[in-house]
């Protein structure tokens, strides 16, 4: 039921959000393929490369907005009343419409990324990372390992602040629409309140964290890379878990105790 309940949520949101990834995808094509030719054409490129970075942001935000949207309506609009009739936990409606939209930001980051890569970025800017990766980055970080292994853990808290936002709104939405009054206000006062709250807990520990290693606080002082900002990263990226799965849990548990529909 589970599976059942993700599947149709995933093609629901897909009719939603198809066309933004479509124009973005269209755009990041246009100024990849324009950067190689000469001659007027090639004086779009940068306008292009800018307009490809806003569409990103814009197919992020939206993303966002159309997960909230869908998570409200299905729990506490005139969809609930419906969608509350199923036959079906509500344990498997919560986590399978979370699913789904884990899974759709997993897709938009990595469109994202793709999409920054060959459209914002011109080939000799490409080129030259590229070699800074494979032979810059070895040296600074000691080892190619750790190079590879600097770049999965900074992707891993790039994703996961993204599903934290994500999450946050969610739990602002579930804690808002628990109230009596003004609900559509405090969920959006509660998510932001918490995803930046909890954003400044997590600023904390990482500071406590970097100045207790006497190396790791030099090299942030001097703006540097070395091998010990490594398991900062990893610190980084599992507080970011914990912070999710705690948005997460208080999310169900008011769920759980009951649903005010408007």
């Amino acid at each position: 039921m589970l599976a059942k309940v993700f599947t149709s949520v995933f093609v629901q949101i897909f009719k939603k959000i198809w066309m933004v990834a479509l124009i973005f995808s269209i755009f990041g094509l246009l100024s990849f393929g324009l950067g190689f030719l000469d001659g007027t054409l090639s004086i779009l490129v940068p306008v292009l490369q800018i307009t490809v970075l806003v569409l990103g942001v814009v197919m992020i935000f939206y993303s966002f907005l159309v997960c909230w949207q869908f998570f409200r309506n299905s729990f506490y609009q005139d969809q609930a009343f419906l969608y509350q009739t199923l036959p079906v936990k509500r344990s498997i409606l919560f986590y399978g419409e979370l699913s789904a939209f884990i899974c759709w930001q997993i897709i938009i980051f990595a469109l994202l990324l793709c999409g920054l890569w060959i459209g914002m970025i011109d080939q000799s800017t490409r080129d030259s990372l590229i070699t800074i990766v494979h032979d810059g980055l070895p040296l600074v970080m000691g080892s190619t390992q750790n190079v590879w292994l600097l770049i999965f853990l900074f992707g891993c808290a790039c994703f996961e602040q993204m599903i934290c936002e994500m999450i946050a709104g969610i739990f602002g939405i579930c804690a808002g629409y628990s109230t009596l009054k003004d609900k559509l206000g405090k969920s959006v006062i509660i998510g932001v309140c918490s995803y930046y709250g909890l954003a400044a807990v997590m600023l904390g520990i990482l500071f406590g964290i970097a100045k207790s290693n006497p190396k790791l606080w030099l090299l942030l002082e001097s703006n540097g890379l070395g091998e010990e900002i490594i398991p900062l990263l990893a610190w980084l990226a599992l507080l970011y878990l914990i912070v999710i799965g705690l948005l997460i849990g208080a999310s169900y548990f008011i769920i759980r105790k009951g649903i005010n529909i408007d």
